[in-house]
């Protein structure tokens, strides 16, 4: 293996400044090194670079970890062309070692030929030469500070005109959109930062391609800039936290639906309601809201159901049960169901089998004492079953 190679990738590490874990702390390790290796799975015939964490016992063994993309690490790089520092995850550091990537996203345009390519593509599809941004402002913002980036990316984007500015606000958020969404975000980077008070939002920031400007986070405790990607929203129904591609796709959504929410709601109208510990419980039919109003009066804890998987044919399919209710500190499961023909089909398929199966099976495995199953036709029966279980 060539010794320029090997000394470019150790270049890199060695501008790794810190690594925490996903609970924010630093991972004291004594060096990294990194080495490729070659898998006969891959589908490239290059070898795949590795970063290893290195930990020297005090018997002068060593402990060796391989850093993986599916670790939640949090790394501060400084970026070996123009010094920014920023926070990024393990994908970006191992992509960083393979392709020998020495540009950080705040100056990988600065390049000359790309400039090139920029201006000329700027210039095609605005004619008006002060819109573009020439090849020695670019260098000059790339040794700015944070701040200042921030500060002058605002001076360019007053400047531009009135239809630029609504056309580039149909596809980002302004600050009042993410004012109004900002309680639903919980973190970003899949959960490696998380959203709080120093954490602001920057709608338009200078990047150098043919938009010209994109949204940007700042964290301004640590003085670094990063983009809002892979964020955990929570589900304005039920309350669930998932992972989002962009802060960006929220855009003119009035309702935040987490993937079952979205798929349900599309059928059935979710709404909420409070249980007697005001906590939110949400409803698809008048008998859920009726059996929530039960259960309320009796001072009994109902809450969301759980979420259990199953197979049909052939295929990992997901079963929201609809309630579970607390009883004598037992958990039960409580599914609610009406006379549509929606159920009755999946009754005739046999999807509703594989449902109850995969729900009984959370009993043999002491996760719930019982599962119920309520209908307009037993509900009197059920009901009393309830009351008489009360202490």
């Amino acid at each position: 293996m060539s010794t320029i190679l090997i000394n470019k990738k150790n270049e890199i590490l060695k501008h790794i400044l810190e690594i925490r874990d996903e609970n924010d702390n630093i991972i004291k390790y004594d060096y990294l090194k990194t080495d490729f290796l070659k898998s006969k799975y891959s589908s490239t015939k290059n070898s795949i670079w590795h970063i290893f964490m290195v930990f020297n016992n005090e018997n002068n063994s060593q402990n060796i970890i391989r850093i993986t993309k599916k670790m939640k690490y949090r790394y501060k790089f400084k970026c070996l062309n123009c010094s920014n520092i920023q926070l990024i995850g393990s994908t970006q550091v191992l992509r960083k070692i393979n392709k020998n990537v020495k540009y950080c996203s705040a100056c990988v345009n600065i390049q000359d030929e790309k400039i090139e390519r920029q201006i000329k593509s700027i210039n095609k599809h605005y004619s008006d030469k002060n819109n573009g941004i020439e090849k020695e402002q670019i260098k000059q913002f790339s040794k700015m500070s944070n701040i200042e980036k921030i500060n002058y990316s605002k001076e360019q984007f007053d400047d531009m005109d009135d239809d630029y500015k609504d056309m580039y606000f149909m596809s980002h958020l302004s600050s009042e959109d993410y004012i109004r969404l900002r309680d639903k975000i919980i973190s970003f980077k899949n959960g490696n930062i998380i959203n709080n008070k120093n954490i602001i939002y920057i709608p338009y920031f200078i990047c150098n391609n043919q938009m010209m400007f994109s949204s940007i986070m700042y964290d301004k405790v640590n003085d670094i800039l990063f983009k809002a990607n892979q964020p955990m929203i929570k589900c304005d129904t039920c309350n669930t936290i998932y992972r989002g591609k962009s802060i960006e796709g929220l855009k003119n959504k009035y309702k935040i639906y987490c993937i079952d929410c979205n798929f349900t709601n599309n059928i059935f109208k979710i709404r909420p309601s409070k249980n007697c510990l005001n906590e939110r419980v949400c409803y698809q039919s008048k008998l859920e809201l009726k059996f929530i109003n039960f259960c309320n009066n009796n001072h009994i804890v109902i809450r969301n159901g759980p979420k259990v998987k199953y197979i049909f044919n052939n295929n990992e399919k997901t079963y929201k049960v609809d309630f579970e209710i607390l009883l004598n500190d037992n958990k039960y499961m409580v599914e609610i169901k009406d006379n549509h023909i929606w159920h009755k089909n999946q009754v005739k398929s046999g999807k509703w089998d594989a449902k109850e199966s995969a729900a009984k099976s959370m009993i043999d495995n002491k996760n719930y004492y019982d599962y119920y199953f309520i209908t307009p036709q037993n509900w009197t029966k059920y009901v009393n079953l309830i009351k008489k279980s009360i202490k």
